[in-house]
């Protein structure tokens, strides 16, 4: 299984996750979690293959990560958790 990049845009202060299952041609259509906040992009059959996060990623909140719980509960939440805390970390 392929790990979870994390993509940081100092210019748009944003934050991105590739999921392990990321295929950027594989991207049907985005879908707002929390305001405009957090956003996922999802494959056809409706699964989240990455997160964009319009933050830094240690300012990615509890509330965030909740709204995103409630909407994907089968996300791997400890590995985004550690993704988001400097792991695989590149900054674009």
């Amino acid at each position: 299984m392929t790990s979870m990049v994390v993509e940081y845009d100092t210019e748009a202060d944003a934050t991105y996750v590739q999921l392990p299952s990321y295929d950027e041609s594989a991207v049907e259509r985005t879908v707002e979690v929390m305001d405009s906040s957090v956003t996922v992009d999802v494959e056809r059959s409706g699964a989240p293959i990455g997160v964009e996060f319009l933050c830094a990623p240690a300012e990615v909140d509890e509330a965030m990560l909740a709204a995103l719980a409630g909407r994907y509960p089968a996300l791997d939440f400890l590995s985004l958790r550690m993704a988001l805390s400097g792991h695989s970390l590149k900054t674009a």
